[in-house]
């Protein structure tokens, strides 16, 4: 295959920054922009990737609905852990989170609810991907405050994203990425002993 009719990933993004990869200097332009684009990437990395805890501020409050209607209200469930989890019903790694969800659900060591976000949640949608998935827990819609980043919660920009909430309601950690395997259990028990 001819090299000039494939360009190479390093190219498409100089030749995207206005860079000329073929000109004079273009290695070192090329070398540059990869530098830029791998910061770029260790930075987005670190930001999604890491387990953030939070310890202070206001409880959440924060409702949403099942597919058959019933409301759930995180100021209602005070007193334990509650667990939520914010996922699209269209993302293969919400469905790789439904394990560890349910072990935590099934224990007892938190209260856990399954949030759908995006334009593929709806009522149906959200009852199919429970009886799918195989979720223990409830599942319910985010509604329209939560996909906007108007809710408690924040912005939402990775799903999925797991946030674990204290007995009183504050966020303790916020989790921007599929659960790595025993997280959830290990995020659970260092809260229980604080």
């Amino acid at each position: 295959m001819d090299g000039a009719m494939t360009p190479r990933p390093a190219t498409a993004i100089a030749r995207a920054a206005g860079a000329d990869p073929a000109g004079a200097g273009g290695a070192r332009r090329r070398r540059r922009t990869r530098a830029a684009a791998v910061a770029a990437a260790a930075v987005l990395s670190a930001c999604g990737s890491a387990a953030r805890a939070r310890s202070a501020g206001r409880p959440v409050d924060l409702t949403v609905h099942t597919a058959d209607g019933r409301a759930l209200r995180t100021v209602a469930l005070r007193g334990r852990p509650v667990v939520l989890h914010l996922f699209s019903v269209g993302a293969l790694p919400a469905m790789l989170d439904v394990d560890a969800l349910n072990d935590a659900h099934d224990r007892g060591l938190a209260t856990v609810i399954g949030v759908a976000l995006g334009a593929d949640a709806t009522d149906v949608t959200v009852a199919a991907w429970a009886g799918e998935s195989g979720a223990h827990y409830p599942v319910a819609l985010g509604g329209q405050d939560v996909l906007a980043g108007r809710s408690d919660l924040g912005p939402v920009t990775v799903v999925p994203t797991t946030v674990i909430l204290d007995a009183v309601g504050r966020i303790a950690y916020r989790i921007d990425r599929p659960l790595r395997r025993g997280e959830l259990a290990q995020r659970l028990a260092t809260l229980a002993r604080r």
